[in-house]
């Protein structure tokens, strides 16, 4: 259809070339701006649980400079998120990937990188990933977007995993450990030959193992019979072992467990122990009577012990003489340095115990009448203990 305008007056003709004016400044529109975006996969085939690793390369086709770019990506159902690089926000709950920029120009858009995990126990046969670009000219109008996607193949296989705990952190030299193993095929394939080793380091004693499993002294391995294991199969396995007694203080032994099998990646699982030997002091006392008179006598027994796991060196244990008495005697080799009794014990091994005693005179000149509480009081000390 043809639209013919008759110019009645100069004024109008004015008017019209103004708007004409106008209609040539007015942006382009959005749509002659383009996004591309594209999604390539560095692995066409993977088993559960291995990685997927993406390049993703974002563009400007057409225009010179976009803005308030975002960048979507929707993880497939069978992967989950592992990492990604510039700058990529991770939702678990929406499970997306988000970038987001303030502007790029055509030819210098950023590449970079998304990791996804193939979920172990996942059925099916293939990831395709798809990602989407958004944004705006440079005026603030929206821009067409873009998809780029990139699908890769996931075969069936079996994945093992495996978990180990000792049952006490700190141990000591002659103290028995046991290990728990736990093992699951989280795959989707039946493993096949998986035998569970265990190497005994420097330190350990072999005693015991669960469900067949079998110690060579000639080379300190605890291997167990080969299996097969059905897609989420799982068990435990219990091995029992000896700190050597020689162990020094402060060592720390690692014990690492190890399943291989025909068609599976080895998984390895270690637990640590510390060994702990340090001696534990006691002391306690008791006198003779718990009442006495004036020119009466009490014997204090004091009694001492190491319950650590170490010897205890340089032990002095000192009582100090209590008021209102004197000093009668002392046995064990204790000496009396005019305010309280000294023991030198020298050393005390571990599990020791011994006992003294100190024999006091009350004063004549207390009185009955004054009710008074005799006190009294000991120190066990050690060059090598708290």
């Amino acid at each position: 259809m043809l639209l013919y305008f008759k110019i009645i007056n100069p004024i109008s003709r004015l008017i019209l070339l103004l708007c004409l004016s106008l209609l040539a400044t007015v942006p382009a529109f959005a749509q002659d701006q383009e996004f591309g975006i594209t999604k390539t996969a560095a692995e066409t085939n993977v088993n559960p649980g291995e990685l997927i690793h993406y390049l993703i390369e974002p563009e400007l086709i057409r225009g010179n400079v976009a803005t308030d770019i975002v960048v979507t990506d929707q993880l497939p159902a069978a992967t989950s998120y592992f990492s990604s690089t510039g700058g990529g926000e991770n939702d678990e709950p929406s499970r997306t990937v988000t970038w987001e920029f303030d502007e790029f120009n055509q030819g210098g858009a950023p590449s970079f990188e998304l990791v996804l995990q193939v979920n172990t126990d996942t059925t099916a046969t293939e990831a395709t990933n798809t990602i989407t670009i958004n944004g705006s000219d440079r005026h603030g109008v929206p821009m067409n977007s873009a998809d780029g996607s990139a699908t890769v193949q996931i075969q069936s296989a079996a994945f093992i995993e495996i978990s180990k705990t000792a049952s006490a952190e700190f141990v000591a030299p002659g103290e028995q450990v046991t290990y728990t193993i736990a093992y699951q095929n989280t795959g989707n394939a039946e493993a096949i030959n998986a035998v569970l080793t265990d190497y005994l380091s420097n330190g350990l004693i072999y005693i015991s193992s669960s469900l067949g499993g079998s110690y060579d002294p000639g080379t300190d391995w605890v291997t167990w019979p080969a299996t097969n294991l059905m897609a989420g199969a799982s068990g435990e396995l219990f091995l029992v072992v000896e700190v050597d007694t020689t162990t020094t203080n402060g060592t720390l032994i690692k014990n690492i467990a190890d399943i291989t099998g025909d068609n599976f990646s080895d998984a390895l699982s270690r637990a640590d122990i510390n060994i702990q030997s340090a001696p534990l002091l006691s002391l306690s006392k008791s006198a003779d009577v718990p009442v006495t008179e004036p020119d009466g006598d009490i014997i204090y027994t004091l009694e001492f012990a190491n319950e650590g796991n170490a010897t205890a060196t340089g032990i002095i244990l000192e009582d100090f003489l209590p008021q209102d008495t004197s000093f009668v005697s002392a046995t064990g080799g204790g000496q009396f340095d005019g305010t309280k009794v000294v023991w030198n014990l020298l050393d005390l091994e571990a599990s020791q115990a011994g006992s003294v005693t100190m024999t006091v005179h009350v004063r004549g000149s207390v009185s009955p009448d004054d009710d008074i509480q005799i006190a009294n009081s000991a120190t066990l000390s050690s060059s090598n203990a708290d």
